[in-house]
């Protein structure tokens, strides 16, 4: 890439956001507390069915997890943050799950968030 030349912003749901900078929205940044964050917020806006981010698959993700990690027992979130020396580690592999899943989600035809 030529100097001073920037990349295109590569747009991100709501979720991605959370994972790519949990210290933006929780406060100490840690897996636990962006996870609660995350299924806290997603289930209040599913509830309450407002706001934008009404859509974001993540429950379909929950749902899509354990089989591909292969944590069959309940608590797959915690099991998976167990997997991983650090809070860093299991964030951005779980972002890389997450971003897996919307990509195999896309090309099955899936409607976009």
């Amino acid at each position: 890439m030529m100097e001073g030349v920037k990349a295109p912003l590569k747009p991100v749901d709501f979720v991605q956001a959370v994972l790519l900078r949990p210290r933006m929205y929780t406060e100490t940044g840690s897996y636990y507390e962006a996870v609660a964050f995350l299924k806290g917020y997603l289930s209040g806006i599913q509830g309450g069915g407002r706001g934008h981010h009404s859509d974001a698959p993540w429950f379909e993700f929950l749902a899509w997890l354990p089989e591909r990690v292969g944590i069959s027992e309940g608590r797959v979130l915690v099991r998976w943050r167990e997997r991983h020396e650090d809070d860093t580690r299991a964030v951005g592999t779980l972002l890389a799950l997450y971003e897996e899943f919307l990509n195999t989600r896309d090309e099955a035809g899936a409607p976009p968030s």
